[in-house]
């Protein structure tokens, strides 16, 4: 296990620093292979499941984002640039066309599928949940950065060209995200997969602050960076929970603050975070994607986007703070 975990750390580390978008993501699906046997419990069915369902969903990401790199390399050769997928190369000069399209849409949905996006997200409850915390803390707070780094980069280089598109679909998973992950948080009674529902919250978040770019991208990092931490530690609390009370079932933890005071400390003010209130990170990055909704005039998206983090803010309260306070 030491070793797996060890190799981790390395190909996450390896993902981050490659000047390749090819190497990059197969750093990235190395991640996976490690993290797929971490995933199961020894005498478990249902974390050997979960796991298998991790491993074939990001295998089909990895299809998914292969293919649309042969389409931009398609795109590359036929504009007679040079069909190469080194970062710093492309950057100087991506043309635009057809084949860097669809490219470009089938590598948004490959990395979605690694961030746990609508519609590929099936994934990520199950795994989160049957996970041991530490495995969890790892998936959610490093793997999901890295896949989100490799994100970055796609946009940076592509963005100029093909604005629209990149702009409808992050926007369109962004939204369904966030639904999925609002009716996730109301219907479930288990309290870690209620974290993972409000991880795909978390993605739908930055999809949207993502799409529409410019002043909305420094609430984005301030977002991106707050919850990395709250992630980790709440899933690490939520280890502990499990371990003192032997249950996930939230309805039968109650004045958590008393039996065991640090971790519903953590637990309320991780979950304060979690529903972006000051003076938190996820607040102020909140607060600087709505205001570029609204300067870049989606209305309608601002609305939802309202409309679907009050009912999550609602459900997760309701959910949570019984079990602080009872």
């Amino acid at each position: 296990l030491v070793l797996l975990d060890f190799a981790f750390m390395v190909a996450a580390n390896l993902s981050i620093l490659s000047n390749h978008f090819l190497v990059s993501w197969l750093f990235l699906e190395l991640t996976t292979l490690a993290a797929a046997p971490l995933v199961i419990r020894v005498g478990n069915r249902s974390s050997l499941l979960a796991s298998w369902r991790y491993f074939l969903f990001s295998s089909v990401g990895l299809a998914l984002t292969l293919l649309g790199f042969a389409c931009i390399a398609r795109s590359l050769a036929s504009a007679g640039a040079p069909a190469t997928l080194f970062i710093d190369q492309l950057a100087l000069s991506a043309p635009s066309g057809l084949w860097q399209k669809i490219g470009l849409a089938l590598v948004l949905l490959g990395y979605g599928t690694k961030l746990g996006l609508a519609p590929m997200y099936t994934w990520l409850p199950e795994t989160y949940d049957e996970a041991p915390p530490t495995v969890t803390a790892m998936l959610a707070a490093v793997q999901f950065n890295c896949a989100l780094v490799g994100l970055f980069r796609v946009i940076q280089v592509f963005r100029p060209g093909n604005q629209e598109l990149v702009a409808a679909q992050l926007v369109a998973v962004g939204l369904l995200s966030m639904a999925v992950s609002a009716f996730g948080i109301i219907a479930t009674k288990n309290y870690k997969r209620l974290l993972a529902y409000a991880s795909i919250n978390h993605a739908g978040v930055i999809a949207i602050g993502l799409g529409i770019g410019k002043s909305a991208m420094y609430g984005l990092l301030l977002y991106v960076v707050s919850n990395a931490f709250i992630k980790a530690i709440l899933f690490l609390t939520a280890g502990k929970i499990k371990a003192h009370y032997h249950t996930k079932d939230m309805r039968e933890v109650s004045w958590l603050i008393k039996d065991l005071p640090y971790s519903g400390l953590l637990l309320m003010v991780g979950t304060f975070a979690l529903l972006g209130l000051p003076p938190f990170g996820s607040f102020l990055g909140e607060l600087l994607i709505l205001s570029e909704l609204i300067r870049g005039n989606y209305i309608m998206v601002f609305v939802a986007f309202c409309v679907l983090l009050t009912i999550t803010f609602v459900a997760t309260g309701r959910s949570i703070f019984p079990m602080i306070w009872s």
